[in-house]
């Protein structure tokens, strides 16, 4: 049976046995990256809650960093989300960098000399 490029019925999946795949992903990413965890940044939106989520179910809490990057023109709810995402004991989190990981990265950037 052919499914369309675009229908309900890509979601039908098996979440449990998904998310068991892309753990695992990490983890052997991880590993063979000879790193001691990962930096998620946490908008506050779902996709980045998600992927926190994951990586500290994948690796343990202690081996995640998030980094609060709501961008500017989110809803002031984003920052407390991927906060409560941070506090209740998922991820650990650094804090909020106002105008998101654009701004972020302009501000290092924009300190530094261009690279010939």
């Amino acid at each position: 049976m052919s499914v369309p490029a675009f229908s309900r019925q890509l979601l039908d999946i098996d979440r449990a046995a998904t998310a068991a795949q892309i753990q695992l992903w990490m983890r052997r990413e991880v590993v063979r990256l000879r790193r001691r965890g990962v930096v998620v940044a946490l908008s506050g939106g779902i996709d980045s809650s998600v992927v926190g989520a994951l990586a500290a179910r994948a690796l343990g809490a202690e081996h995640v960093l998030g980094l609060l990057l709501p961008e500017a023109d989110s809803s002031p709810e984003s920052l407390r989300l991927g906060r409560a995402l941070a506090t209740g004991g998922e991820l650990a989190a650094r804090g909020a960098v106002e105008g998101g990981l654009y701004a972020a990265a302009n501000s290092v950037t924009a300190s530094k000399p261009p690279v010939d």
